[in-house]
């Protein structure tokens, strides 16, 4: 960018946000994929803020392929009606353990259900279809021991400030957090 004595402007970097999941076997932390699929993790983060997601158990789990949550029924035949559905956005992210994607509940169409893929394997065939909006970087080791039937018990949305990450701090703040003094 310019400013108006023709000197280029220092870009500001974009925010960088994080989806923190406390489970009943630990902590998965993932980075949000808001550029590459902006609609996607717009949707996601809103219902996450309204706390929908707290207390849901994961319903499916499919050994070496992935466990999946966000249904109000814990059984897969429901969604967060309320939030609505988002037509699906086109997705050339590949599905690979620790991705994080949303399955289509009507065809072009999603909701509040989303799956982690524990492998590639099993996978291959919803690459485009799922679109992937996050990624795990912390311990992969929690992500193994879920099984169906163990708690989401809190998602909370972290934001990562361009001067946080330039200076070696990884910590963020929560989504409305207040800064204290």
């Amino acid at each position: 960018m310019w400013n108006l004595f023709g000197k280029k402007e220092k870009e500001e970097e974009p925010e960088q946000y994080v989806v923190r999941l406390i489970t009943t076997k630990g902590i998965i932390e993932a980075d949000l994929f808001t550029e590459e699929m902006p609609i996607t993790t717009a949707h996601f983060m809103r219902i996450a803020q309204s706390g929908f997601y707290n207390g849901l158990q994961f319903f499916r789990y499919i050994p070496e392929i992935l466990i999946q949550t966000g249904c109000p029924y814990n059984n897969g035949m429901g969604t967060a009606a309320h939030f609505g559905h988002i037509a699906q956005e086109s997705c050339k992210i590949p599905l690979e353990e620790g991705v994080f994607a949303m399955p289509h509940t009507a065809p072009h169409m999603i909701g509040s259900q989303f799956f982690i893929c524990l492998s590639q394997r099993g996978v291959a065939h919803l690459e485009g279809a799922c679109p992937a909006f996050a990624k795990i970087t912390s311990d992969i080791t929690v992500l193994s021991r879920l099984r169906a039937g163990d708690l989401l018990e809190k998602v909370e949305i972290i934001t990562i400030k361009p001067e946080e990450k330039e200076g070696g701090k990884e910590e963020g703040k929560e989504e409305g957090e207040e800064e204290s003094e």
